[in-house]
Parts: C-alpha cells; structure tokens; sequence
C-alpha cells in the first residue's frame, strides 16, 4: 500500500542524499526488512541495487553491517553478488551468525582483500576471533593462504601472540597448516616464534602482547616445541643468512636457554654459515628480497619519526634484518 501510494505520486525511489545514500541503503543499514522489500519490487535494477555511498559502502554492505539475514537474502535474491570485502565486513561488524550466512550465500572464502591485503582467515587469527576461524575453515577456507608479504595464518597467530595463541596454533596445525612455508624474508613459523622475545618489552608496554613477562616465555618455549614436535626444520635460514638459532640469540634481555636447548636437541648448531650473498641487508644477490627489506626498514623509520636521510645509510649497515628492526623499535637508542 505504501510502495503504491509513493509511486503513483511520482516518487523516484533513487533519489540520494549528499552521501549518495538511498533509500534502500538507509532501510538496508537500518534493518527495515519491510520496506527494503516494498524498495527492491519497485526497483531491482543493478545500478541501484549495487549502489555505493561516498566512502564505497555498498547496498549489500550496508545490510551485513545492519545485521538482517533477511535483507541480504533478498538483495542476493534480486542478483547481488557477494564478494570478498563483503565476508570482511561480516568479519569486522558483525555475528558468526551473519558471518556463516554471507559464506552461505556465495562469498568468496579467499579472496584477497585490497585493503589489507590479506583473507578472510588471516584476518579472523588477526583478530582472535576462534569462532570465525573454525567456520572459515568448516567451510573451506584455504589454510595456507599467504598475504602479499608471504604471511600465512600460522605465522600470523603467532606473530600476534594472544593469550589463547597455543589454542590457535594446535587448532591451524591440526587442520593441515604447512609449517614449512615462509614468507618474501625468507622465515618460517619457527623463526616467527623464536623471535616473540626479541622485542618482547616494546609490544608489552604497548599491549600488543596482553600478557605478561613471565607468560610469553612460556607461550614461547611451548610454541617451538610444538612447532619442533611437527619436524619443522632448523636448518633455513633466512634472506638474511639467520637460522632460529642466531634469532633466538637476539633475545631482548637475554636469550632463553630453554628456546635454545630445544633448538640444540633438534639439530641446530653454532657454527652454521648463511649460503654466501644472504649474510648482509645490502647483498645484491636476491634484489626482490632486499627491497621488501628495505621498504620495511624505510616504513619503520617514517612511524618512528626517524629523519628520513637515515635511510641513504641503511644499504651500508650490514646488520640482520632482525636486529635492525629491534634497534628501530627501541626508543631508548638512537641511530
């Protein structure tokens, strides 16, 4: 009756606001099942269902963050495509309800989100959020999917070190996580782990890491064992010619005995030696890697408000990647 009423006096259902907000996008966001289906009878026409705000919120992502199965049922009824950003926004806003609905409904479990630059699962270990996880992967989510830096969900748990990260990394190995991978530096999942204490008090102070001292070295003797347990090996090294063990080495206050013993025990030795033109930042014999290294280095200067002119030096230290990040992360040393 409405939908007929507005129509026979001439309404145009199209009409915008300033943010290019129509009125499906609002009754969309707002949740107003109703009226977005009086809305899509009048008018189902791809450009106006498919409609994006100012900022690029869709139609569709609007219903996701209002949190109405039904809406976006009947907008993927009308022929709206989910796509990958859409399964971000569920990730980020909402339930694992609407979450399972949208994967459902025809998501993409893998895609590659522009933004961030990387999927779905990674960004739920990102965020902790175990539910999320074990739906993605229920459904099919590629485990072993790697962002743009090489990251996959494994390093990423660990990197992030939760207060339930053993609980994260059981379930990823469990579920078939390659363990051998690495990322464009060159490390794997052990090298990641091993490297939690390096600059351990920064992200403490920071929270970064929500647990205390005490807890991450436990957290991090129980991950390389576990990670050694597996039969990851300790004899890569990085792009850098570091091994686990020379990482482990760098360990912020002191290095672990522990990490080390179980390092010893799996075969590592002291006396290993880099493969020749991968000991130094500035070799030129993997130029692709040396890049990403020095972007890396260069992003760090820039956050710590490090006069950019530092970086013309940066070739010419012939430090580990590893412990020139640690000197960057320091504040209290200056280069």
């Amino acid at each position: 009756m409405r939908k007929s009423i507005f129509t026979q006096a001439g309404g145009d259902v199209t009409i915008t606001d300033r943010l290019n907000e129509s009125a499906l996008f609002k009754a969309a966001i707002g949740g107003h099942v109703r009226c977005v289906q009086l809305l899509l009878q009048t008018n189902s026409q791809p450009d106006y269902i498919n409609a994006e705000n100012r900022k690029g919120v869709s139609v569709c992502a609007a219903a996701i963050e209002g949190n109405c199965v039904e809406i976006l049922k009947a907008l993927v009824a009308k022929g709206v495509r989910l796509l990958g950003n859409h399964l971000m926004t569920a990730l980020e806003k909402t339930s694992i309800d609407m979450l399972e609905c949208v994967i459902y409904l025809g998501a993409p479990l893998n895609e590659t989100d522009l933004r961030k630059g990387s999927s779905p699962l990674i960004e739920a270990v990102r965020q902790n959020n175990t539910e999320a996880i074990e739906s993605l992967l229920q459904y099919g989510a590629d485990i072993n999917k790697q962002t743009r830096d090489g990251h996959t969900a494994l390093m990423t748990a660990i990197q992030r070190c939760h207060t339930d990260v053993i609980k994260t990394v059981d379930l990823l190995i469990k579920r078939g996580s390659n363990i051998g991978l690495v990322n464009i530096f060159g490390r794997n999942a052990l090298m990641f782990a091993v490297a939690l204490n390096l600059d351990s008090r920064h992200r403490l102070n920071r929270e970064e890491i929500r647990m205390d001292y005490a807890s991450l070295v436990k957290t991090v003797r129980k991950l390389v064992s576990m990670l050694l347990d597996e039969g990851i090996g300790v004899g890569r090294c990085d792009a850098n010619g570091n091994y686990a063990l020379d990482i482990a080495n760098l360990g912020r206050n002191y290095p672990d005995e522990e990490v080390l013993k179980l390092l010893f025990v799996a075969g590592a030795s002291a006396s290993q030696q880099p493969p020749k033109g991968l000991n130094t930042l500035s070799e030129c014999e993997v130029p692709p890697l040396q890049n990403a290294c020095r972007d890396v280095i260069r992003d760090q200067l820039m956050l710590n408000n490090i006069d950019s002119n530092l970086f013309k030096i940066v070739p010419k230290l012939h430090l580990p990647v590893p412990l020139l990040s640690f000197l960057l992360y320091d504040t209290e040393l200056s280069l």
